[in-house]
C-alpha cells in the first residue's frame, strides 16, 4: 500500500487564502456587519479552486488526500473562525448580520454556555464547508478533464 501525500501546493494557498479571509470577515462583523454578509469564504474559495485546478496542481491527486486536504482547508476557513466569531458575538451580545437569533444560536447566560454555543456553531459550520469545497472540487476536476490540458479523472480513486 502506497502513501499518497496531501498536495502541499494547494494547501499552501488554500488554507491561508480560507483564513485570511475569514479573518477579514471576523473583522467586518465589528465595524460593518451589513458588508459581512456578503463576504466570506463561500464566495473566494471558488475562486481559489479555479485557480489551483487551472494550473494543474492537483491533477495528479487522488481523492483521499485530496479530501484530508479540504478538511484542513474547511478547519481553516470555517471552524476555527467560526468558533472564534460566534464566540465572540455571545459575549459581546451581538444579535444582528449572522448572529441574529433566526441564523444562529441565541445569547447563552452563563460563560460556559456561551463557549458552547460557540464551539458548536464553529464545529457544525465544517460540514457545509468541505461540501462547498468538495462540489466545486468536483465540477472544476471534471471541467478540467472534459476541457482543460489535464486529465483529473484518470488518477481518482
Amino acid at each position: 500500500m502506497t502513501a499518497h501525500p496531501l498536495p502541499r501546493a494547494f494547501l499552501r494557498i488554500a488554507a491561508p487564502a480560507a483564513f485570511t479571509v475569514a479573518s477579514l470577515r471576523y473583522a467586518l462583523d465589528w465595524w460593518a456587519t451589513d458588508l459581512s454578509l456578503w463576504f466570506g469564504v463561500y464566495y473566494v474559495m471558488p475562486i481559489v479552486l479555479a485557480y489551483a485546478i487551472a494550473r494543474g496542481t492537483l491533477d495528479s491527486v487522488r481523492w483521499r488526500p485530496l479530501l484530508l486536504a479540504l478538511l484542513i482547508v474547511a478547519l481553516a476557513g470555517w471552524t476555527i473562525p467560526n468558533i472564534l466569531a460566534y464566540t465572540t458575538a455571545q459575549f459581546q451580545g451581538w444579535q444582528l448580520g449572522r448572529f441574529s437569533p433566526e441564523r444562529g444560536p441565541a445569547l447563552a447566560d452563563t460563560t460556559l454556555t456561551k463557549l458552547a454555543a460557540g464551539t458548536l456553531v464553529g464545529i457544525v459550520t465544517t460540514l457545509p464547508g468541505l461540501l462547498w469545497l468538495l462540489s466545486f472540487t468536483a465540477l472544476f476536476r471534471w471541467i478540467r478533464s472534459r476541457f482543460g490540458s489535464g486529465d483529473s479523472t484518470r488518477t481518482a480513486s
